[in-house]
């Protein structure tokens, strides 16, 4: 018994003494609607932004709820009182996540490459994606905003809109070119994608028939995130 005490005690203190301490500042906050057409009603998801764009944060629930789920196997257990956080490293493609529920606090950090599988569908030649101005403004919470096509140069027949705040200007650019350049290693392509998209805080996205996702509330926040093993947020 104080053998595995002594062995627990030093796996605890090599664990909490490896971690990095990373502080980040987030600049926007948006919350947005997801519908949910076969539950006939719509999620909501509180994203917040750096102008960098090196980093996203969010303490939305419903990531929190699948987690506990999967930990926490007796069906009695109330996962109501749970808090969850993630912040999402875009530099780095990394994603730090706290979650705590009564006694119990996990956290861990891991690199998104590892967590998503090789996909066997490679894509071969080279595409730009196109982001078109139209002359249209978008009414999204009581304010108007530019909407942009966006599509790949090679299919333009199904273009998405973006509805974008070029007045508060988050680099969309470093978070979709990393997550295009870990899809091309995932699918083990040998062709190229770019995408040049312009400055703004992107708060909603339309295909020609339906909302994928749209704000319900933008605001200019002071966040800073310190992490280290757990989140401390300072508002």
């Amino acid at each position: 018994m104080n053998k595995a005490l002594i062995f627990l005690l030093l796996l605890g203190s090599g664990f909490y003494g490896c971690g990095q301490d990373l502080s980040v500042s987030m600049d926007y906050k948006v919350v947005y609607e997801i519908p949910a057409p076969m539950r006939n009603s719509a999620d909501t998801i509180s994203i917040s932004f750096d102008t960098e764009g090196k980093y996203l944060y969010s303490d939305a629930k419903l990531l929190g709820d699948d987690l506990g789920r999967s930990v926490f196997k007796n069906p009695n257990t109330d996962l109501s009182p749970a808090e969850s956080s993630f912040v999402l490293d875009t530099k780095n493609m990394e994603v730090y996540f706290d979650y705590s529920l009564n006694r119990n606090s996990i956290f861990f950090k891991m690199d998104i490459e590892s967590l998503i599988p090789a996909d066997e569908d490679p894509f071969e030649g080279n595409v730009e994606i196109i982001m078109e101005k139209t002359e249209y403004d978008v009414e999204i919470a009581g304010s108007s905003y530019p909407s942009f096509l966006l599509y790949p140069d090679n299919e333009p027949e199904e273009p998405l809109t973006l509805a974008i705040d070029t007045s508060r200007p988050v680099d969309n650019s470093i978070v979709l070119n990393a997550f295009i350049q870990l899809m091309l290693r995932k699918t083990d392509s040998k062709g190229s994608m770019s995408i040049n998209i312009p400055k703004g805080l992107i708060l909603g996205i339309y295909t020609a028939n339906s909302i994928m996702m749209e704000a319900i509330s933008v605001e200019n926040v002071a966040t800073t995130i310190n992490i280290s093993h757990q989140f401390t947020i300072n508002e």
